[in-house]
């Protein structure tokens, strides 16, 4: 079979054209060389060679040259146009859309690149400019050549970005968008620093580029060098509320982590890809101390927790084959599950965790790995790597500790829909120091949270910043049947504390039984709570303002009167959709998509629903309309399955096809339909990737009518 070792590209890259032209020569060792190529027109091959629009096979041996012209894609996967530019998101398999080459993550190359744009341009490569001239109105830069390296986190852009730089670090925004990146620039150079303390390994290249556009099918990519991120994952200044703060800094520092966890040591096949991206979303929690987002690994611990907890559940360590692996079924698993398991293993083996990173990144550093080596390093330092990879990374599901009225632990699986006898293994931390938790085991205390529930027959103390976990589990034995709605509100109405993590998740579980006609939302607690600081302060008012509690709206309109800003801001632009507000009046002034973000999440949640559909869906790009039709679902106005029913079709054409899963996700387990329906409503909608995570989730709700 054919290794690729070089890689030598000549691309002319014009964002005012329809198609750019390109040139490869792939040198290498076997043959005969087959390249993956999508959608291309092919010029000219040095060999003799067949083509069927997917895959270019030639008779090609060690070397072969193609000539070839290649377009931009509509769904942002590949080389695309976003804001006047071009940029690329190749992750996992679209590098072939614009180079023949391939493109997988097992074979490593040298890129040699040189790159042909108008001269008034940026234009941006993994590593930097080593020569530029001018030809007319264009310039041909060369590039440093890069490490070696996959496919997929290569990286072109060419446009009328700005720059500014810090250190070791680049950021590019379009036109005025550029005064908002200070933050991303101080995070992502904090992030460098304190991860090579901590891994002790450092950055290997010379600079470090943050790119923000307006379109994009993801949050970010961690292309080596060249991060690339959607605006309102990089974009920060003071209009805007705290938790898009927090999103930036945990964005910014996921990515950077992926510069060693993904670039540096790269996983052998799309099915290790939990040493990815489990790694960057729990180390993210460590890269930055300027900004507090630890409380945000709840966030993971509660979405792994649910996916977890359905029986169509996946391992951390994916049995699937292909390519395509990070879709909404595994995305809980890979990065929440997976982050949430790497938590416990460090709490449990304090500082030996980080030298476990080092030994692993500095023995495959430039390479490959799969989990087996990762688990071969662990090994050396730790005795029990062989059971914590059989239990946690390679099983599905996750534990319920029992505690019994005597403290003595009986363990099971938990799923919503029963509960299994099973022996495990649970990596806990109690007041900072570690322990397994198994049958028989003495607990009196309750842990700080990890990846398991747990049942006190008489429940002990529960420290403020775990209450969080606490409501979660409970309402995850509602569920169950393991205790009944009524049992839960007595948790909530005892232990229910102003702090942001524990009112998200009682007002998520608040919605849930709102749209299944067992409660009011929520309104008497939240009524009750006075959060001292800003964001949880927005979290509490912006939903009472939703639920139409009048004081709540007569606030945010007082503060809609003088200028408010960041979580204020927010307050008030939710009481300006409720009290009948024009969205252009607002959406015009956004400055770039970050604030169009902020905008079109408070106008889903407050604006009459079908016309803020209508808006959405005739004024709104393709790329942008995923996050406001998530939290659509605050609305009480709006009725899912109307549009689930009727608007299906209209659905499927105005998302793309990677957001359409997520959209039904969150519609179709808190709408009204019939179990039927629901059946009916995914087999229209056809490739849904999330099929059976939706339909046990929509069935797991449905027990709560039982409780």
């Amino acid at each position: 079979m054919f290794r690729p070792k070089e890689y030598i590209i000549y691309l002319e890259l014009d964002p005012s054209k329809d198609n750019f032209y390109g040139k490869v020569t792939v040198k290498g060792e076997g043959g005969p060389i087959e390249l993956d190529a999508e959608g291309m027109e092919i010029i000219s091959v040095s060999s003799n060679y067949t083509y069927d629009g997917k895959k270019l096979k030639t008779d090609a041996y060690n070397e072969v040259t193609v000539e070839y012209k290649g377009k931009f894609w509509e769904d942002l996967l590949g080389p695309y146009k976003t804001g006047g530019a071009i940029v690329t998101q190749f992750e996992e398999h679209y590098a072939r859309r614009m180079i023949p080459s391939v493109d997988s993550p097992k074979y490593k190359a040298v890129f040699k690149v040189t790159v042909k744009a108008p001269k008034d341009m940026e234009v941006i490569f993994n590593t930097l400019p080593v020569e530029e001239k001018v030809e007319g109105s264009y310039k041909v830069i060369t590039f440093e050549p890069t490490p070696p390296m996959p496919t997929y986190i290569l990286f072109f852009g060419v446009g009328p970005f700005r720059k500014k730089e810090k250190g070791r670090v680049r950021a590019f925004a379009l036109e005025e968008s550029i005064k908002d990146v200070d933050l991303s620039l101080k995070l992502a150079e904090e992030s460098l620093t304190t991860l090579e303390s901590l891994l002790k390994v450092e950055y290997p290249l010379k600079k470090l580029d943050l790119i923000a556009v307006p379109d994009f099918v993801y949050g970010a990519m961690e292309n080596w060098g060249a991060m690339l991120f959607r605006e309102s994952a990089m974009l920060y200044n003071e209009r805007l509320p705290t938790k898009l703060l927090w999103r930036v800094a945990e964005v910014v520092a996921h990515e950077v982590v992926h510069q060693w966890f993904g670039n540096l040591v790269t996983p052998k096949s799309w099915r290790d890809i939990w040493l990815n991206e489990s790694f960057a979303t729990y180390l993210s929690y460590h890269a930055v101390k300027s900004v507090d987002i630890r409380h945000l690994h709840a966030s993971d611990i509660i979405d792994g927790l649910q996916r977890d907890s359905l029986p169509s559940t996946r391992p951390i360590e994916l049995d699937v084959s292909g390519e395509d692996v990070i879709t909404t079924d595994t995305a809980p698993i890979i990065y929440s599950k997976g982050a949430s398991v790497l938590g416990m293993l460090h709490r449990y083996l304090g500082e030996t965790f980080w030298r476990v990173l080092s030994d692993y990144l500095k023995r495959y550093s430039y390479s490959n790995a799969s989990a087996d080596d990762f688990f071969d390093v662990l090994k050396g330092h730790w005795d029990g790597s062989e059971w914590f990879r059989s239990m946690w990374v390679r099983g599905k599901g996750h534990p319920l500790i029992y505690v019994n009225e005597d403290g003595t632990v009986e363990t099971y699986t938990f799923s919503y829909f029963g509960l299994k006898e099973a022996e495990w293994r649970v990596p806990i931390s109690v007041n900072g120091n570690g322990y397994i938790a198994e049958a028989g085991f003495k607990l009196e205390q309750y842990p700080d949270p990890g990846f398991f529930r747990v049942y006190f027959e008489e429940l002990v103390d529960v420290k403020k910043e775990h209450v969080w976990k606490l409501i979660n589990d409970y309402f995850a034995f509602t569920i169950l049947g393991l205790t009944d709605l009524s049992s839960y509100r007595d948790i909530v109405e005892e232990y229910v504390v102003p702090e942001y993590t524990a009112v998200a998740e009682f007002i998520k579980n608040e919605r849930i039984l709102w749209r299944l006609g067992l409660g009011d939302g929520g309104v008497r607690v939240l009524k009750s709570l006075s959060p001292e600081d800003s964001v949880t302060k927005e979290l509490v008012y912006s939903r009472l303002i939703q639920l139409g509690y009048p004081k709540a709206v007569k606030y945010g309109e007082e503060l809609l009167e003088k200028y408010s800003n960041g979580d204020e801001y927010s307050i008030a632009l939710n009481s300006y959709f409720r009290s009948g507000g024009e969205i252009e009046n607002v959406i015009k002034n956004a400055k770039h998509e970050g604030e169009e973000r902020v905008v079109l999440e408070a106008a889903a949640s407050n604006m009459n629903a079908e016309e803020f559909m209508d808006y959405v869906l005739e004024s709104i790009p393709k790329a942008k309309r995923i996050y406001p039709l998530i939290v659509i679902t605050n609305n009480p106005t709006f009725k899912p399955e109307y549009w689930l029913r009727e608007e299906l079709e209209t659905l499927k054409e105005s998302l793309h096809k990677h957001h359409l899963d997520r959209v039904l996700l969150r519609w179709i387990p808190e709408s009204s339909l019939s179990y039927e329906e629901v059946m009916e409503v995914l087999d229209e909608a056809g490739d849904v990737k999330a099929r059976n995570y939706i339909l046990d989730l929509y069935r797991a709700y449905r027990r709560l009518l039982l409780s």
